[in-house]
């Protein structure tokens, strides 16, 4: 297991076996020279060129390539695509490689592009912010016709305003891909290139968990939370325990799944423990007849549906055990008709669910103060799937027209994704324990009531 160097600062290149004697550039690593097991260590610094990768590691020996940490060599490894470059790193028909610690900014087409790998690619710990090209495609991450990649504690962003699709994360085509403990900015305002935080098309497999996702922009339609296209036959899209929240896109869905049309294979998704916020559709299910949605925390904009159920539906079976908010009052569309509560629950849906106002630990979509007389009845020991909640309450029939605060949510570099977030009523918080999160730099105070 031998160590490499590359340094920017290097007045001439070396052969790689020394910061003394290291790689001035990218294109100078001798990939003939890398071996599973390997490390590539990069200096501090800026690089404008893209990182291809031309060797794999084995099992048990991933490739490693890495920023610095020892002194004098350490600091923000910034690969800049200076919207030109259509990728920082690139990895094209290699296995067992293990990315992390790098900045990526300004690439035209993708931070980190994976294509046709088969076997332990790792990307994580990275720092992305999408490029702004002026149009076309500037993604986090592309990842396409691959296998066992795992994109885990990245964090990604984008520019403020730009026509390019910024997606925080593509999938297509891809076998066993795991999408974990990320956290995804989308603040980009434009709406024109329809930026997701991540979308799936044509996958067979695909795990996203432990996520926090967060529309941070003005739009109002085309900028999703999750936008699940097109599920190959038996193949699964499961969807666990993340934040997603678009408190503005009052005129389109948070998390879709569906199936086009003329698509003849039919996969499924299956949404389980997530505390998703906003939106007219906040989880969107279209043509997908297989699909379950279970112990999710689900709140609409003011006038939008927790659940919309379009084109061939799901059994009642597969919707159960929700926790649902509806500022409107309307809790699902089914084939285009309204339900509330008592509909929604006639035709069998979410019959051990709760139709309740949930006070958020963490101060982000929480209902605004009710009007005296409005408060329904307090509920203890309610718990929603595995989420422990201390207690909630019911909506009384005056609260159908009752407003929706926009989330307020911790400041870029909080490290906070994972469970979401317990739900009490206001005036319990002395029973109420600290919600634990993975990657939490929260203290116990962060998790009282406002």
């Amino acid at each position: 297991m031998t160590i490499h160097h590359v340094n920017a600062a290097q007045s001439v290149s070396g052969d790689g076996s020394s910061w003394e004697a290291a790689w001035k550039s990218f294109s100078a690593i001798d990939w003939s020279r890398i071996l599973p097991g390997d490390t590539i260590l990069i200096a501090g610094g800026l690089y404008k060129e893209s990182l291809r990768v031309a060797a794999s590691g084995s099992a048990g020996a991933p490739i490693t390539i890495t920023a610095a940490t020892e002194a004098g060599r350490n600091g923000p490894v910034v690969i800049d695509g200076e919207n030109l470059r259509e990728a920082g790193v690139l990895i094209a028909g290699h296995d067992h490689l293990t990315i992390s610690a790098l900045s990526l900014v300004n690439h035209a087409g993708a931070a980190l592009r994976v294509r046709h790998s088969h076997a332990g690619v790792v990307l994580e710990n990275n720092d992305i912010l999408s490029g702004d090209p002026g149009g076309g495609n500037a993604r986090g991450i592309d990842i396409r016709q691959s296998a066992g990649v795992v994109v885990r504690n990245n964090n990604i962003a984008t520019p403020d305003s730009t026509p390019a699709q910024t997606d925080g994360i593509w999938s297509s085509d891809n076998h066993d891909l795991l999408i974990e403990g990320n956290r995804i900015v989308i603040s980009n305002h434009d709406s024109t290139g329809h930026s997701d935080g991540i979308q799936s098309f044509q996958d067979y497999q695909l795990t996203i968990r432990n996520n926090w996702i967060e529309q941070a922009n003005s739009a109002t339609e085309h900028n999703h939370g999750l936008w699940l296209v097109n599920t190959r036959a038996g193949g699964l899209i499961t969807v666990h325990n993340n934040v997603i929240l678009a408190p503005n896109l009052t005129g389109d869905s948070v998390v879709t799944h569906w199936h086009d049309a003329g698509w003849s294979e039919f996969g499924r998704a299956e949404f389980s423990e997530n505390t998703i916020i906003g939106g007219a559709r906040t989880l969107n299910l279209i043509n997908t007849p297989f699909s379950s949605a279970t112990a999710n925390i689900l709140v609409p904009a003011r006038d939008g549906s927790a659940v919309s159920i379009g084109g061939e539906g799901i059994a009642a079976a597969g919707i159960q055990d929700n926790l649902i908010w509806a500022p409107g009052g309307r809790v699902a569309t089914v084939s285009d008709r309204a339900k509330g509560w008592a509909d929604w629950q006639a035709i069998g849906y979410d019959l051990s669910g709760l139709y309740a106002a949930p006070v958020f630990l963490q101060d982000y979509g929480q209902p605004a103060p009710l009007p005296a007389g409005t408060r329904g009845a307090d509920l203890t020991g309610i718990a929603v799937g595995s989420q422990a909640a201390s207690s909630a309450r019911t909506m009384s029939a005056e609260e159908g027209g009752d407003g929706f605060v926009p989330p307020v949510v911790p400041a870029p570099g909080d490290t906070a994704v994972g469970p979401p977030l317990f739900i009490g009523t206001a005036g319990d918080e002395a029973g109420l324990s600290p919600v634990s999160l993975v990657g939490a730099t929260f203290q116990p105070a962060d998790y009282l009531f406002p």
